[in-house]
């Protein structure tokens, strides 16, 4: 122990596959400080320590996406220290962002690309920057698709320091394609109406921009291809009559050799859409439909 005590011995221990598996429990109230074990035949040697338990005075918050995308331009970031009662800490933070270097590949290919921060927290214990994406890659065969924070903030006067970690995915959507006002049945023999919509990452209308409808049924599968208007949306109606009841489905993904890539740039892309559809059911064969006003009745 740390006053050079014996506290626990083995002897005439025999490896099992050449390795001896050991266990002691410390007491429940330990002294302090660095345990050493010896292997006296092999000469030999570990230690481990045994520290008190301390709660932080205060901590250290990432206030900050969990993901961003690879169009975007900036990303808000902001670090705060906050006391258990509440109140911000006053110091100074040390933020550095990190895109590191493929796993599968050398350390030495490529350095890792990062940007660091160092300010004083303001009155609320807060530091704020909007960060630029400028200084990290879009070349995912050489860099990992994330971004790595760490903060450090060191309190004034005592100089204590805590540290807080935040990762954040680099994802490569640029856009989706969505259904809109579509049934999750159909009547054989009538047509069947709906709608695609575009939407680039941050939720807004893509207008003219090339769809494929992909219809999948029994063993069939046709392709239709559509373009969206000065809405973002393009409308498609399906002829149901030799889908003979069976379950249908729905595909639509979006054309993207429009991507304006950068040289390096991989794997953008935008996230389809899927919808089922399944035959309406009634022993009547009758039905009542309610069908959507294209403008607002008077």
């Amino acid at each position: 122990d740390p006053k050079n005590n014996r506290i626990e011995q083995w002897l005439n221990v025999v490896p099992q596959d050449g390795i001896a598996d050991l266990s002691f429990q410390l007491s429940e109230e330990p002294l302090l400080g660095t345990y050493v074990i010896n292997v006296t035949n092999a000469k030999a040697y570990g230690s481990f320590s045994v520290e008190e338990y301390v709660l932080p005075k205060f901590e250290v918050i990432f206030e900050a996406p969990n993901q961003i995308y690879v169009l975007d331009k900036t990303f808000p970031l902001r670090v705060c220290g906050r006391y258990a009662y509440g109140k911000g800490v006053q110091g100074m933070v040390h933020v550095s962002l990190c895109q590191k270097i493929a796993s599968f590949l050398p350390n030495a290919l490529k350095p890792d690309l990062c940007q660091e921060f160092i300010n004083q927290t303001d009155e609320m214990g807060c530091f704020f920057k909007n960060v630029s994406l400028s200084s990290f890659s879009r070349d995912f065969r050489y860099y990992q698709d994330s971004v790595v924070a760490e903060a450090l903030l060191v309190e004034d006067g005592t100089e204590i320091q805590v540290n807080a970690s935040h990762k954040l995915l680099i994802s490569k959507i640029v856009g989706m394609a969505l259904f809109d006002d579509v049934k999750s049945y159909y009547h054989t023999g009538e047509m069947y109406r709906g709608k695609i919509k575009v939407i680039d990452y941050q939720g807004e209308a893509l207008k003219h921009k090339e769809v494929i409808l992909v219809l999948s049924y029994g063993e069939q599968q046709f392709k239709q291809k559509y373009i969206t208007g000065d809405s973002g949306t393009a409308s498609f109606s399906l002829n149901t009559t030799a889908w003979n009841s069976t379950l249908v489905s729905l595909e639509a993904s979006v054309l993207h050799q429009d991507l304006d890539e950068e040289p390096g740039t991989v794997d953008l892309s935008y996230q389809r859409a899927s919808h089922f559809i399944r035959p309406f059911y009634s022993t009547s064969r009758s039905f009542l439909s309610i069908v959507r006003m294209p403008e607002m009745m008077p």
